[in-house]
């Protein structure tokens, strides 16, 4: 089972801003020995999860996830679920909105759907996006209503800074969540990007337990309390209708906090 997360560790280091790694960066990074991640790197390459570039030398992932891509859309199509909801919510607000799911690392969630804003000033959200879930609406709401042994295995570590508005104090930061949780959802003031403005709800999966999270994304300049007010209804609504749609079981104490939300 080591060696299984060992790979796991590894395959998580890639993402769209950083798709190809080098041998001595990747056990850097994922805090393996160079001897252990070459092996790593050996077995996932005969799988075709890995590919070497001939001329860099630097790895990326390979072709082998296409096809478990294709077979997940396929008899799971959850793309096609997500997406006219995220487009529903930028037609209501004018703004940017997003849906991540857990990203099989401790520290993140990982976008799987955005809807753009056709604003000349938004905020910008790329598809397979990490957020962090400290730094984000998104992250808060999902933390907000994990369990317990969720939330600390985050919190073991320290939480990078990513701006002057980043809660990176423990006690602050269960305060944050604690909050998030009595309201419903989450919010972010600039705590990953400067002049960003995050709120979020999280969807659940057939345990009751949160799966991802969907967001709106604005320019802090155009938000105050009656916007948020309604962009906390459109998304906890938004959430709902989403975890009813991946056959989830929305939450009762989601549902209790947001009683007064929901259509």
């Amino acid at each position: 089972m080591q060696t299984v997360d060992k790979a796991m560790r590894l395959l998580n280091l890639f993402s769209t801003e950083q798709p190809e790694i080098g041998l001595s960066e990747l056990a850097r990074m994922a805090n393996i020995d160079k001897a252990g991640t070459r092996r790593l790197l050996v077995a996932l390459q005969k799988h075709a999860f890995i590919e070497q570039n001939l001329d860099s030398r630097d790895y990326r992932l390979g072709t082998g996830f296409l096809h478990l891509a294709r077979v997940r859309e396929s008899t799971f199509p959850m793309a096609s679920v997500i997406e006219p909801i995220l487009r529903k919510l930028t037609q209501q607000t004018e703004e940017a909105a997003h849906a991540s799911l857990s990203s099989g690392v401790e520290t993140d969630l990982l976008t799987i759907g955005v809807s753009a804003s056709t604003r000349a000033i938004r905020v910008h959200v790329q598809d397979d996006e990490k957020l962090p879930l400290h730094a984000t609406a998104s992250g808060c709401a999902y933390l907000a209503f994990s369990s317990e042994e969720r939330y600390q295995t985050l919190v073991k570590g320290s939480l990078t800074s990513y701006t002057q508005e980043t809660i990176c104090d423990l006690q602050k930061f269960r305060t944050h969540v604690d909050g998030a949780f009595a309201k419903g959802y989450a919010v972010s003031n600039q705590t990953l990007e400067e002049g960003a403005f995050g709120i979020a709800a999280p969807f659940f999966d057939a345990l009751g337990q949160p799966s991802g999270a969907v967001a709106i994304a604005s320019p802090v300049s155009r938000m105050d309390d009656e916007r948020e007010a309604l962009f906390a209804q459109l998304v906890v609504n938004a959430a709902i209708e989403i975890s009813k749609s991946l056959g989830g079981k929305v939450s009762d104490a989601f549902l209790l906090a947001n009683k007064e939300r929901i259509k």
